[in-house]
């Protein structure tokens, strides 16, 4: 079995408050293979965009660090690698999409200017062959008249031709890992759907990992081979598309995709719902986080968090797992407990 592009191993990262650290990613496992998406699904405040950052090793600085884990980007551990180290990683083996593309641009710079900036930092590249290869990037991400757009300023253009900018910087040097965070929140139906071809496009073309961090069931339906899903900072629900749809173990997962519209007509008079919000971070307990939302709650849950065992085994595309006391009692197709 090959090694998987990235594999992420016991991940804590925390920031920094005037009560002290608050643990916000927690214990979070993933792997991620050439050529596979993997979603990162819940909803907002669940920590999915600071394990992307801390993925990246873009966390604030006196804000926020890693606790403690692994991030295996094949053969190196990028969270005890240099900074400098990991600068000359990050671009060129693993690269992000950030969720604003109109924030992701620097608006005193062209366009042009900003993807030679990208180029550069990694591959020597001078004078018209620069200039060549940024064309080619615009063309590759289907951006009309190239030569003219380089010359752009990010105010000048649409919402949904930055983000494809966006994209063509971060794929400047073809990575192995591309990072998605919400790559679609900000456009309309029709530029999401085109922004999601064209990953699916360049994942094609490429070869590359992908990983997408979204609150959407409908883009991981349509993009990912995998499916983790986070609550309250910790992965609670892990396994391919198919069994995450067909066969939802954990009660938040259960009620997300309740939550997801079907056409047709309504089979319900009142629209279903996950009651109360996600609990602060400070105010978490020893136990289940999901607890206080959760129908299926046991004494148990509120005493300790549940391990992650498996439901089902899958060799081709990794096994079904989750983390519920609840999913543990009522399935007869309990494996063993996964030690990762």
């Amino acid at each position: 079995m090959s090694r998987p592009v990235l594999d992420v191993r016991n991940l804590s990262t925390a920031v920094t408050t005037r009560k002290g650290d608050l643990t916000i990613v927690d214990d979070l496992n993933l792997k991620v293979k050439r050529g596979e998406t993997v979603a990162i699904i819940g909803e907002s405040g669940c920590g999915k965009s600071l394990a992307a950052l801390s993925l990246m090793r873009l966390l604030p600085k006196g804000r926020a660090r890693i606790r403690g884990g692994e991030i295996r980007l094949e053969d190196r551990d990028l969270a005890k690698l240099p900074d400098r180290d990991v600068a000359r990683l990050r671009g060129r083996d693993i690269a992000m999409i950030f969720q604003d593309p109109m924030s992701a641009l620097n608006p005193v710079m062209t366009i042009g200017r900003q993807i030679e900036e990208a180029i550069r930092a990694h591959v020597d590249l001078k004078g018209e062959a620069l200039r060549a290869r940024s064309i080619e990037l615009l063309k590759l991400v289907h951006i009309p008249d190239p030569e003219a757009r380089l010359k752009e300023y990010p105010h000048r253009l649409s919402g949904g031709m930055c983000q494809r900018i966006a994209i063509a910087m971060a794929i400047a040097c073809e990575p192995r890992l591309l990072i998605a965070d919400e790559p679609t929140t900000a456009l309309d139906v029709t530029i999401q759907a085109q922004v999601l071809q064209l990953l699916q496009e360049l994942k094609a073309r490429t070869g590359m990992a992908l990983l997408i961090i979204t609150h959407d069931f409908g883009v991981v339906a349509e993009m990912a081979d995998r499916v983790v899903v986070m609550y309250a900072g910790r992965k609670v629900e892990e396994g391919t598309v198919r069994e995450i749809f067909r066969d939802p173990r954990h009660p938040y997962t259960q009620g997300l995709l309740a939550l997801t519209l079907h056409p047709g007509p309504p089979k319900v008079d009142r629209l279903p719902e996950i009651r109360g919000v996600v609990p602060a971070y400070e105010a978490r307990g020893v136990g289940c986080p999901f607890a206080d939302r959760c129908d299926k709650v046991m004494e148990v849950c509120r005493r300790q968090a549940p391990a992650t065992i498996e439901v089902a085994q899958n060799s081709l595309n990794g096994n079904h797992e989750v983390a519920c006391w609840a999913a543990e009692l009522e399935s007869e197709r309990y494996v063993v407990t996964v030690d990762h």
